[in-house]
Formats: C-alpha cells, sequence, structure tokens
C-alpha cells in the first residue's frame, strides 16, 4: 500500500470517520454514465457515417449538443436518490 494510503487511513481512524465498503465510483451514483450511454446510442446509430477520428469526434460533439438541459438537470436531482438507494441495498445493485 503507498505510504500515502496508509497515512490517510491512520488519520481517518484517528479522527473517527468513517469510509463506505463500496467504491466511490458506483455507476448506481455516477450519473455520467447516463451521458455516456446516450452519447454511445448516438454514436452507435451514425456507424455507418464515421470513418476517421474526425467524423468520430463531430459524431460525438453532435450527441453532446442534443442533451438537453432538463435531461442533465434530472441526473444531477436524481444523485440524492441514488445515494440512498445506493446505502438501502448496503452497496448491492439498485434500479439505478
Amino acid at each position: 500500500m503507498p505510504p500515502c494510503i496508509a497515512h490517510t487511513r491512520l488519520w481517518k481512524k484517528e479522527h473517527h470517520i468513517s469510509s463506505f465498503t463500496w467504491p466511490a465510483q458506483s455507476p448506481d451514483i455516477n450519473v455520467i454514465e447516463n451521458v455516456w450511454k446516450v452519447i454511445k446510442v448516438h454514436v452507435q446509430k451514425d456507424l455507418s457515417h464515421i470513418k476517421s477520428r474526425q467524423d468520430l469526434t463531430e459524431s460525438v460533439l453532435k450527441a453532446w449538443s442534443k442533451l438537453h438541459q432538463t435531461y442533465i438537470r434530472q441526473l444531477y436531482e436524481s444523485i440524492p436518490r441514488r445515494i440512498r438507494s445506493v446505502i438501502a441495498q448496503k452497496g448491492s445493485i439498485t434500479k439505478y
């Protein structure tokens, strides 16, 4: 274990700070996964037109630009519910 991790764990223990027992990168609470899925679906529909790296970049940027502010806001507002679900499931898979 790298010294910085050991030092951090010791400091947290000395200050009575607990940690989650599941990774912080849980897809259930990481809303960017939803955004990546939307972009992936768009790019897959555009696949026959993608012949170069530039085409791929343009397809991704086009998908990104089509993301509605409402969708992003809904994802953001879902974070507390997602966290509660992960906690209730003790880190197991949730509906998200």
